[in-house]
């Protein structure tokens, strides 16, 4: 639910009607960021959380930081270079590329909510 909030914060609702149908839409890819719904979020699956680190754990958890990474690209103001660029080809001898751009998301996107908002955001995070 914060990151909906911030989203709406940083991308504000369009006064014009032809354009609000694409800031509609923006919810949706906030859906794709972890498995479940945006206001029950499944636990017990690998989203954004980081309890494992085997590859085959990173390679499920792909979608919803590629995801995530898209949404933050259109967030106004300069950014790290790993959210720049493309989302990363994930290599399975290497993971460092998807581990730098996994980093740089939690990094930014803690940093703007506490500049935004000027308290620490709730991180998603595994239960056990």
């Amino acid at each position: 639910m914060e990151l909906l909030i911030l989203d709406r914060k940083l991308i504000p609702e369009p006064a014009r009607d032809d354009e609000r149908a694409e800031w509609m839409e923006r919810e949706t890819v906030i859906n794709q960021c972890w498995p479940g719904l945006m206001f029950r979020p499944d636990s017990g699956s690998p989203g954004l959380s980081s309890y494992d680190n085997a590859f085959d754990h990173y390679r499920r958890r792909i979608p919803f930081l590629k995801a995530f990474h898209h949404l933050v690209q259109s967030w106004p103001g300069p950014k790290p270079t790993e959210l720049m660029n493309e989302f990363p080809v994930v290599n399975d001898d290497d993971l460092t590329p998807l581990r730098n751009v996994e980093t740089a998301l939690a990094h930014y996107y803690t940093r703007t909510f506490l500049k935004v908002y000027q308290r620490p955001a709730t991180i998603p995070h595994y239960i056990t």
